[in-house]
């Protein structure tokens, strides 16, 4: 099994448990990275040796860095290279919590929470980590858009993805599992992603226009089937 790991920025950086046992592909746009594939993934089109060969797309921290009109075309490079019955799996800054703890009278200067980077304020979630921007002197650090479930659902499904569960790692951070067609039962088991048959009374229901149905599960996840 082959994972293209985007943005990925050193090998040495653990990859989900998932991705055991699979062969690492990693891109990055910046050459001290010692990345297999030195590029920016919205050229990802033009890496034709990698069109349908890739099994998994992961991207953990990396989509919020690229500029708004340049995000359909990184998703669509995604699609673009996976194999028919393969998924990308996303994680990015959960901007719905962030702005809600604004609204509830958190300080965009306030720790936000604990990382192995140290203490990230709500301030970094937003624009980038200060300190590592600062440090790398590379304007690629900087975060130019942002995300809520709903607007990174309707963005996967834009981009050709058929079926797209969403759920929060946490409270800080949004993950997204995108495939290019419905997954078998067996797989959403082997990912965790099967919904739960009961929901608790507080759960949140979002019905974003472009998927069909919305619903988070008492295990936190939510799923969206179009």
């Amino acid at each position: 099994m082959k994972l293209l790991n985007v943005g990925g920025a050193s090998k040495l950086i653990p990859i989900p448990a998932i991705y055991d046992g699979w062969e690492n592909l990693m891109l990055d746009i910046d050459p001290k990275s010692e990345a297999d594939i030195i590029c920016n993934a919205v050229a990802l089109p033009q890496q034709s040796r990698l069109v349908g060969d890739i099994d998994s797309v992961y991207c953990s921290h990396n989509l919020e860095h690229y500029f708004v009109q340049d995000m359909p075309k990184v998703l669509e490079g995604f699609h673009y290279v996976l194999k028919d019955d393969g998924f990308a799996y996303i994680i990015v800054p959960h901007m719905q919590w962030v702005f809600n703890k604004l609204a509830s009278g958190s300080d965009i200067n306030d720790f936000a929470y604990s990382s192995p980077a140290g203490q990230i304020t709500f301030a970094d979630m937003i624009y980038g980590h200060a300190g590592m921007i600062e440090r790398s002197g590379n304007e690629f650090m900087c975060h130019r858009q942002s995300f809520t479930p709903k607007s990174l659902g309707n963005a996967l499904h834009e981009a050709g993805f058929s079926d797209v569960y969403l759920g929060v790692h946490g409270s800080n951070n949004l993950f997204a599992f995108a495939f290019k067609q419905q997954p078998s039962d067996g797989v959403l088991k082997r990912l965790n992603l099967m919904a739960n048959e009961s929901r608790d009374a507080g759960d949140e229901v979002v019905s974003p226009p472009l998927l069909s149905t919305a619903l988070l599960d008492g295990a936190g996840l939510i799923q969206r089937r179009v």
